[in-house]
């Protein structure tokens, strides 16, 4: 029999107590009043009396009961027993009561049972930089460049290391991860990154990873082709009840709020970074039904996102370029949310200019091969293209391109997934868009892997105005083999086909097609089954830390600033929400929990 255990956190203490359970009802009743926990997980429904006497040991506290096994549903299908609030878990829930406790539930369980690591020595001061000080961050995209840019500010020496080539050496884009291997566009908004499956709590399963592309799905591999990580990650996946996914969409979406201020902050410091990245402080939302529009003004209101909805004249005076598109109806509402989009590959270029110039170092084309540790565990530095670097401190944030060995020697087997996206570039013919915008689609492909399409009007290498279109959720799995161009025309065909209709004259000029043989433009991004991005420190020697970051599906970039944030307060060894929401274990432990042969008390 597994001894009692107790979790300590400031939201709350859980107690898992084993014997209770089968104590009798007298002893679970006693234990009840005692101990005044808010939630009670078991697996069979206690009887009448024990309950009752929960409820009015301190009836003006709310009262979950969680059941963990599967139960007749006959016996639980009231949301109430004897007064308190009841929550089967082997069923989907609907109910907003039972809900809302079920997530203060998890929400207490991930701050009782994130592991933490005992607080790191101070860092040095700015002029004590020395070895001391130093970071190696190992990715040099989009995240980690914020990052570098953040340690400086902090005082910290910082080392890039990245296995592509340097970004403007002219290489080709195949070569390069997902800042620079997509094209040179990218979106904020507050829907930034958002938990795609969440389809309501009425949604009973999840089968996006077991359908392809053309039938609905996600899936850019053949089942048969899946590996076991792959299959341990889908299962995860779908062993995420719905009201849980919408708990994650919020947390999600609470990042990108502050982020925002974040990025603000950035422009206003440094201007000409911005403008010469192509920022564009406009965005839009395009609809092409009266009830895509009713929802999307719903979930905008909700963020805190939407701004205005456009009346007909406002459309055709701010984005003449839909003009064709609105009349023959593929457009039929259009509205300005928050937020913006930028070149960033230009953004790119621009931070590692400035944080060359303020003594930070870059080695391009060198690959991390393997993360040496001592006999504690502890990061004791990294095998990097035959040498062994070594610092107080790195920062992991690798994308979709870290080699599974590489993963697991971090403790992230089968976390991080690949899903492929594509893009499209047009000329941007008269009269321009000059405004980006996300569109809501309809056709091929839109109930799953192509639900909406990216369109950012830019400048390309030679200086002419261009339309950068990107889509596409392709999943691939864990393994690093490249999708197949029968798999990427797939998404493309949906690609082409919101381009014709919302950019006629301008796809007429391109002279492109979704039958041409050859591949378009592709990237691949991390993917994690919660759809949470990750945060996972390590401690490494003299008190240092080994962290990680990343797993955000859309490659990181509206979160940089908060991913930044939580790096420095790990450091200095504060706390931040993410070190907790987007701990790598937390949603697989937390279902673990749900499914143990005991009793658990949570006050």
């Amino acid at each position: 029999m597994v001894d009692d255990e107790s979790f300590k956190s400031t939201h709350g203490d859980i107690r898992y107590r084993p014997r209770l359970e089968s104590a009798g009802s007298e002893a679970l009743a006693a234990g009840l009043i005692e101990l005044q926990p808010q939630f009670l997980l078991v697996n069979t429904v206690p009887p009448a009396p024990v309950l009752t006497a929960w409820r009015k040991s301190a009836p003006d506290d709310r009262r979950l009961l969680v059941l963990a096994a599967k139960e007749d549903p006959d016996r639980v299908q009231p949301t109430k027993m004897h007064g308190v609030e009841v929550a089967l878990t082997s069923q989907h829930v609907t109910s907003e009561a039972a809900v809302e406790l079920l997530s203060a539930l998890e929400e207490t369980w991930a701050a009782a049972t994130k592991r933490r690591l005992p607080a790191p020595e101070p860092p040095p001061q700015p002029a004590a930089l020395g070895a001391e000080g130093r970071v190696v961050l190992v990715g040099a995209g989009i995240v980690n460049l914020v990052t570098a840019a953040a340690l400086l500010d902090g005082g910290w020496e910082v080392e890039l290391i990245d296995a592509g080539p340097h970004p403007v050496s002219g290489a080709p884009w195949q070569s390069y991860g997902t800042t620079y291997g997509g094209d040179d566009a990218r979106i904020f908004s507050l829907n930034e990154t958002r938990n795609h499956h969440y389809r309501g709590l009425t949604e009973s399963e999840n089968l996006s990873y077991r359908r392809s592309v053309s039938d609905g799905g996600w899936l850019s591999r053949s089942l048969e082709d899946l590996n076991t990580e792959d299959r341990s990650w889908r299962a995860e996946f779908e062993g995420i009840p719905s009201w849980l996914r919408r708990k994650h969409d919020t947390e999600i979406i609470a990042f990108n709020q502050q982020s925002l201020p974040q990025w603000t902050e950035m422009m206003h410091r440094d201007p000409l970074l911005f403008s010469e990245s192509g920022l564009r402080k406009r965005l839009y939302r395009a609809y092409g039904t009266d009830e895509q529009f009713r929802q999307g003004i719903e979930d905008e209101k909700s963020i805190g996102s939407f701004k205005r909805a456009l009346t007909a004249s406002e459309l055709r005076d701010e984005l003449p370029a839909l003009g064709s598109a609105y009349a023959r109806g593929h457009v039929r509402h259009v509205v300005e949310v928050v937020g913006f989009s930028v070149q960033v590959q230009r953004l790119a270029a621009g931070l590692i200019e400035r944080i060359e110039r303020r003594g930070g170092t870059f080695r391009w084309n060198h690959r991390v091969t393997a993360v040496r540790k001592n006999a504690d565990g502890e990061v004791t530095g990294l095998e990097v293209s035959g040498d062994l670097v070594r610092a107080r401190h790195y920062v992991f944030s690798p994308g979709a391109s870290a080699e599974p060995h590489l993963l697991r020697s971090l403790g992230l087997a089968s976390r991080i997934a690949r899903v492929a996206g594509v893009w499209l570039t047009l000329p941007n013919v008269s009269p321009r868009l000059d405004w980006p915008l996300k569109v809501t689609r309809r056709g091929f492909a839109s109930p799953g892997a192509v639900e909406g399409v990216n369109v950012v009007p830019g400048i390309d290498a030679a200086g002419r105005p261009v339309i950068r279109l990107g889509a596409g959720y392709g999943h691939l799995g864990t393994s690093q083999e490249p999708p197949s161009t029968g798999q990427l025309l797939l998404l493309s065909r949906a690609l082409h086909e919101t381009a014709g209709q919302l950019l006629p004259d301008a796809y007429a000029e391109a002279g492109v097609s979704p039958d041409a043989p050859t591949p378009p433009r592709f990237c691949v991004r991390p993917w994690t089954p919660s759809c949470l991005g990750i945060f996972h420190a390590l401690a490494a020697e003299r008190g240092g830390r080994c962290i990680v970051t990343g797993g955000h599906n859309s490659g990181g970039f509206a979160q940089a600033p908060s991913v930044a944030s939580a790096v420095l307060a790990e450091l200095r060894g504060r706390g931040h929400a993410m070190h907790t929401w987007y701990h790598p274990e937390r949603t697989l432990e937390f279902l673990r929990l749900l499914g143990r042969n005991a009793a658990t008390h949570v006050s």
